[in-house]
Parts: structure tokens; C-alpha cells; sequence
């Protein structure tokens, strides 16, 4: 048993593998898309807005705005 280890790191390490094992079989090349897409949904926002304000509002490295949304689409959001 490993403590501290999270749930992100699970999915992490399970897609890894999965897409490790596609040369013997195709379904894991699946699996391995599966278990990411539900890794990613785990992190995302509830509600698209609250995404966008994440987004938008992102900062550097040393603090500086980085927006990863444009203002002009965040305008319209």
C-alpha cells in the first residue's frame, strides 16, 4: 500500500500504462483515452464561466498576466 499517493496520480499512472499495452491490444489504446478524458473532467470547473475566469485571469511565473483567453473572447463570454 502506498499512503499519499492521490487519485490524480492513479489515472495518471493507469493512462500511462494503458497506452503502453495499445501495441497488444487496440482496447487499451482506448482505455488509456478513457481514463484521461475522465482525469481531465475531474479537474475542470463545474460551470464553463468559471473555466474562462481561470483562464483569463492566469498569472506567470513571476506573477505577470499570462491570460490564456484573449480579452476580445473573454468580452464575449
Amino acid at each position: 500500500m502506498f499512503l499519499g499517493i492521490t487519485t490524480q496520480e492513479l489515472d495518471s499512472l493507469i493512462a500511462e500504462t494503458a497506452a503502453y499495452l495499445n501495441i497488444l491490444h487496440p482496447d487499451f489504446g482506448r482505455l488509456a483515452a478513457r481514463v484521461a478524458v475522465t482525469s481531465l473532467h475531474k479537474k475542470t470547473k463545474a460551470k464553463f464561466s468559471e473555466t474562462i475566469d481561470v483562464l483569463y485571469g492566469y498569472k506567470g511565473i513571476n506573477g505577470e498576466n499570462a491570460s490564456l483567453i484573449a480579452e476580445d473572447v473573454y468580452q464575449i463570454v
